[in-house]
């Protein structure tokens, strides 16, 4: 009799729970969204499921809770299927907190504004709100509404928590009674109210560190947010920084940092442990991870990105190219295809001369190969010869010919050799993702997050560019950044300044030139775990600061306070190069012509050495022979 009265009981519960559900909640807070509802036994409750429930929704039982797998697959698929809104009724509360952080984890889905619904069925549950309210999964919930049977059966009252100035963290109170004979609220509140506006001061642990000019650590200031990390207070500066300050002035909330200055941004490994700021963050250890950070593919697995605020390139800063030494100037009148080309029209001259002595001289044995290339030679050198006054007529048309064209060639070989002397010719400079990677040049920074966005590529610019990519602690990349022969990836920020490394100094930055395009561009985001349900209040934040330009003013204040803006002007400025001033010629100015000199006289000397050596015997002997 008594399990009967209980039963009558609960559906009686039950019933006034649709009212309220199906013909006031449901409408406002689902949306186009699905419903979850969790039972513990569904043969017992499911009967009353479709009295109230006219949204899409999904059933979940978690009877077998020990039997994870299982508990988990269904909730994944509930939460993947699109549920903001859970109802879950009262023996499944704890089993169901005890999983939300994990399947959220889990879910590819993901909506910060969840709306969490515990139907109770009984007065006597104070031991269970007590629980409730010290679970860890508390801290991610803010729009959450408890149905508890009060001691009138007419009525119902509907409780939520508040966040409270002590280490208890939360606390319950009354937001409504809802009266089951006359289906009214005796109040007429709001039911899920808006708790992000007074957090009480709430921390809000985040992930960072000093990242130049993004975010700085500099001593608290009075009057502003509670920054603490560790047992030091501090205040936070640079646009990253003055986001997270407005966020907590606004909100009435205090900053916890987890400060990893080591492994910086971090990693995430498969099996979702990692370190530096990522790693804290999927790990949840922080909240929320800010500083830099780009909206790379691979993260978006495991976390919660925010609103794109600012977009950002990677570039380098690649060694300068250097001044070509004056004597090679002597060769690059003509490219090597025109080289060629003369190469072969002076051979072929060369035949034709020689068909043309052996048809029409009687003794042609007098003028042998060595005479015919010599006089082509001393025509192309524009030089006096022999052939022009030859008795052929074809020979000579043949001269004239050849006599024009090596006067034109002349003529374009000396006027392009002038150009080249007036203006200084330097290596091909890097100015591409292409140049660079077909360089082979190594490029270096601090920490492997800046060739995330390359790793996924089958580009082959970028396979190489990632082989080619080298990650250094930061007195050795000072080392070799003096030295000048490597390049170093830098960021160039949205409003146009350049995030340098320390290593890129006053005495070292003339040695390098910024490349004129990027390797790469990202939108800078910040990132939460799934359930952070301050995200959209962050973004709000963050598209407001962006429209006023918030973060452009804050990034000229840094840049001109925490660094060296010579060195920025330089790098900006490092493809205008020094005027040429007119100057006496020096000995690497002529030095072209003594090479070439010098190659005559090596060749003059070997053949000398071939004729006394070896004709001249050979001669001695046939006269000897003679005689």
């Amino acid at each position: 009799m008594e399990h009967t009265e209980r039963e009558m009981k609960s559906v009686q519960h039950w019933n006034s729970y649709g009212d309220i559900l199906s013909n006031i909640l449901i409408p406002d807070i689902a949306g186009i969204y699905t419903v979850c509802v969790v039972f513990r036994k569904l043969v017992t409750n499911f009967s009353y499921v479709k009295t109230f429930l006219n949204v899409p929704y999904v059933i979940i039982e978690l009877e077998d809770i020990g039997q994870h797998n299982s508990t988990a697959s269904s909730m994944l698929a509930g939460i993947e299927s699109g549920c903001n809104s859970f109802l879950v009724q009262q023996h499944a509360v704890l089993d169901f907190l005890d999983i939300y952080t994990k399947i959220h984890d889990e879910a590819g889905y993901r909506n910060p504004n969840k709306y969490l619904m515990f139907l109770m069925e009984d007065a006597s549950s104070a031991n269970l709100l007590e629980s409730i309210r010290g679970h860890s999964s508390m801290q991610e919930i803010m729009n959450l509404l408890i149905f508890q049977p009060s001691n009138d059966p007419s009525s119902i009252d509907l409780i939520t928590h508040r966040y409270i100035a002590t280490e208890k963290g939360i606390e319950w109170y009354l937001v409504d009674r809802f009266h089951i004979g006359t289906s009214s609220f005796e109040m007429g509140n709001q039911l899920f109210p808006d708790k992000t506006f007074n957090l009480m001061g709430k921390p809000i642990r985040v992930a960072t560190f000093n990242i130049n000019p993004h975010i700085f650590l500099i001593e608290s200031e009075i009057g502003t947010p509670v920054v603490i990390s560790g047992n030091e207070s501090y205040s936070l500066n640079g646009p990253n920084g003055i986001l997270l300050m407005e966020f907590c002035r606004r909100r009435n909330c205090t900053i916890d940092l987890v400060v990893d200055s080591v492994n910086m941004w971090g990693v995430i490994n498969p099996n979702r442990t990692g370190n530096g700021i990522l790693g804290n963050v999927v790990e949840r250890r922080a909240d929320l991870g800010i500083g830099a950070l780009s909206s790379w593919y691979h993260c978006y697995q495991y976390l919660a990105f925010s609103f794109a605020y600012e977009r950002g390139g990677v570039t380098c800063v690649v060694p300068k190219p250097k001044q070509l030494p004056r004597w090679k100037e002597v060769a690059m009148g003509f490219t090597t295809s025109v080289y060629m080309t003369i190469f072969v029209t002076f051979c072929c001259t060369v035949v034709v001369y020689m068909l043309i002595v052996r048809l029409t001289i009687q003794e042609p044995l007098e003028r042998t190969f060595a005479w015919n290339v010599l006089n082509v030679l001393a025509i192309y050198l524009l030089q006096a010869t022999n052939i022009v006054r030859s008795r052929s007529v074809s020979e000579t048309l043949l001269s004239v010919a050849v006599l024009i064209f090596s006067m034109n060639l002349a003529t374009i070989y000396l006027g392009k050799y002038a150009s080249l002397r007036t203006i200084p010719m330097y290596e091909p400079a890097i100015d591409t993702k292409e140049e660079l990677a077909k360089s082979g040049i190594t490029w270096m920074q601090a920490h492997e997050a800046w060739s995330y966005s390359l790793r996924l590529s089958d580009n082959p610019t970028e396979v190489s560019l990632c082989s080619n990519f080298k990650v250094d602690v930061p007195p050795m990349l000072a080392q070799i950044a003096d030295q000048g022969n490597s390049a170093f990836a830098l960021a160039r920020l949205h409003n146009g300044h350049l995030m340098l490394g320390d290593w890129i100094n006053a005495g070292n930055i003339h040695k390098y030139q910024l490349m004129q395009n990027d390797l790469y561009y990202e939108h800078e985001v910040a990132m939460a775990t799934k359930t952070w349900p301050l995200m959209e209040r962050f973004n709000e934040l963050l598209g407001q600061a962006s429209d006023a330009s918030l973060l452009l003013l804050q990034e000229y204040q840094n840049i001109f306070q925490y660094n060296d803006y010579y060195v920025q002007m330089v790098a900006l400025n490092s493809h205008v190069r020094q005027p040429n001033e007119p100057k006496p010629l020096a000995m690497e100015d002529v030095m072209g012509g003594f090479i070439i000199l010098g190659s005559g006289l090596l060749c003059a000397s070997v053949n000398f050495m071939i004729e006394v050596w070896i004709l001249c015997p050979r001669k001695t002997k046939q006269v000897n022979d003679v005689e």
